[in-house]
């Protein structure tokens, strides 16, 4: 109305709201083996004589999404919803890759890199990672002496770990052999005994009576060795070395070179297996019996013991005829009558005689053992030994001199053919005076 008093009226008719419902779904499981039941709860809400259409995978299974779904086949399986109330008002939910199922399959195979000893109580496994999607854990079988079944002995659930140390093992006495498995989420695994297993080698040693020593072993199974290496260790010193190589299809090698009877370990290393060249596998050791003592019988005989310039006593010999290659030096000991050896001198090998300045020729009777000292720290035998002779003069009267002397016993009972008389003259050369029997030690010389 105006101030003219003017007026019109106008009608609006009343405006009508519809409910819009809002889509939601609760899934309970997410992945799983075959069969997977997955419960679906229906969480929409704003609804008015709703109707529904569920999806899974871009195809309508149910109408009714409160409920339990059993999926039969592996894969992946998208959700989607769609509410629509009654006013024809609608919305949509819609999840990707919701629901995994996961396939029938057992995983793949994870191959044994090596088996190897690390020490006498311990076996190292080493193999390749998996990387199945599925992957529960890796599974540890073991037998003993390649008899009976394999049986599980550890299992490792983190896939990085690719390393395994055995300690309830006693590699001295037995070859131990292994497979590993995988197993998924679903408890699949590939049958134990189509897998290959890898076992370890044992090395046995026997002592001849030649002092030889046999060294065997058994091979290492799971891939081919190329060559095997033939390992001795002196015990006393830690000293190894590299005895041999073999072909990879030997399983025996002779030890002739075996000169100390000292205790000698033997082990084994397989190199190269299926060819490649950093691959290798240590075995256990043995400790093989000590020969017998070479040196007991090698000799040194004296060949004299000597009085010079009636000041020192020089003895002399000659190398000995058994493992002089082994001879590093000589050890003088030496003894007074009636009294023990003592060491007196080492001597250089090369040198085969040994002056004694610290001697009184005149009184006392000398007598030398040498032996033959060796790289194994080994004396030889006693050989023959050297004395020196002891002269001594009474005068009986102005006309009678008396000479005796100690016999010479280096060369053995009866060794002395005979003994020369000498005398120095005025001018000062000497001159035989008398040849006596060996077995005389006295001479009554008529004097000038």
């Amino acid at each position: 109305r105006n101030q003219h008093n003017c007026y019109d009226t106008a009608r609006v008719d009343p405006v009508r709201s519809l409910l819009v419902p809002k889509a939601f779904l609760s899934i309970d499981e997410v992945s799983g083996c075959i069969p997977l039941d997955v419960q679906i709860e229906n969480l929409c809400y704003d609804l008015d004589q709703p109707s529904y259409l569920l999806y899974f995978a871009d195809t309508v299974l149910h109408t009714n999404p409160d409920s339990i779904y059993t999926f039969y086949d592996p894969g992946f399986y998208s959700v989607k919803l769609i509410v629509q109330n009654i006013n024809a008002c609608s919305d949509t939910i819609f999840y990707p890759h919701a629901i995994q199922v996961f396939d029938i399959y057992p995983p793949s195979v994870s191959e044994i890199i090596r088996v190897s000893v690390e020490n006498s109580d311990s076996v190292r496994l080493e193999w390749t990672q998996n990387y199945d999607p599925q992957f529960a854990h890796y599974a540890i079988y073991r037998r003993i002496n390649q008899s009976g079944a394999f049986e599980l002995i550890h299992t490792i659930e983190d896939s990085h770990t690719l390393v395994f140390s055995d300690t309830s093992v006693n590699v001295l006495d037995s070859v131990y052999c292994y497979k590993v498995n995988v197993v998924d989420v679903c408890g699949r695994s590939t049958v134990v005994d189509s897998l290959t297993e890898h076992c370890t080698v044992n090395v046995e040693t026997v002592t001849n009576p030649d002092n030889s020593i046999d060294v065997s072993w058994t091979p290492y199974i799971g891939r081919q060795a190329g060559q095997y290496v033939i390992l001795r260790r002196e015990e006393s010193t830690g000293i190894t070395e590299d005895i041999a190589v073999v072909p990879g299809d030997s399983l025996h090698f002779k030890d002739q070179t075996v000169v100390c009877p000292v205790k000698y370990v033997y082990s084994i290393k397989a190199i190269e297996l299926d060819g490649l060249m950093h691959l290798e596998s240590d075995s256990d050791e043995d400790i093989a019996n000590p020969i017998e003592n070479p040196f007991l019988n090698q000799f040194v005989n004296v060949g004299r013991s000597t009085v010079i310039n009636n000041a020192f006593i020089i003895t002399e010999w000659s190398a000995p005829d058994t493992l002089n290659e082994s001879t590093v030096g000589y050890a003088i000991f030496r003894a007074l009558e009636g009294e023990s050896f003592d060491w007196v001198a080492n001597i250089p090998a090369a040198q085969t005689f040994y002056i004694d300045s610290l001697v009184d020729v005149n009184r006392e009777k000398y007598y030398y053992q040498v032996y033959a000292l060796n790289h194994c720290g080994m004396e030889s035998g006693a050989g023959v030994l050297g004395d020196n002779i002891v002269l001594t003069v009474e005068q009986k009267s102005d006309l009678f001199n008396k000479l005796l002397w100690t016999p010479y016993t280096s060369w053995g009972e009866n060794g002395v053919g005979f003994y020369n008389v000498e005398m120095q003259l005025p001018d000062g050369t000497w001159v035989v005076i008398k040849s006596l029997p060996g077995q005389v030690t006295e001479f009554l010389h008529e004097g000038f």
